[in-house]
């Protein structure tokens, strides 16, 4: 009759390695919930950093657009100026339909 691969006799200690194994499982995945907790509240510190210097921009760009605009209009390098009184051009640097050669 063949022998099996695990005596009687060792039965109890590998009971005991498992139930160790079992434990030191539940810790490891305790620990993993801790540690996503931990790096929940690290991504949401970062995105609201992020939010602070996004609001922070949107207040400046919003500041300078007026200026912006004001300047490309009137610093556009083009012949005959809209806004110096002329008929026949348009704002933006066109001309009308109609043109004299």
């Amino acid at each position: 009759m063949p022998s099996p691969p695990i005596n009687q006799e060792l039965s109890p200690y590998l009971r005991d390695v498992h139930d160790d194994h079992k434990i030191i499982l539940e810790i490891i995945a305790a620990d993993r919930d801790r540690l996503a907790g931990a790096l929940d509240i690290y991504l949401s510190s970062i995105a609201n950093r992020n939010a602070e210097a996004t609001k922070t921009l949107t207040l400046l760009g919003t500041a300078a657009l007026p200026g912006l605009v004001i300047a490309s209009i009137f610093g556009m390098n083009i012949m005959s100026r809209w806004y110096l009184g002329r008929k026949d051009c348009l704002p933006g640097g066109t001309t009308s339909a109609s043109t004299n050669n």
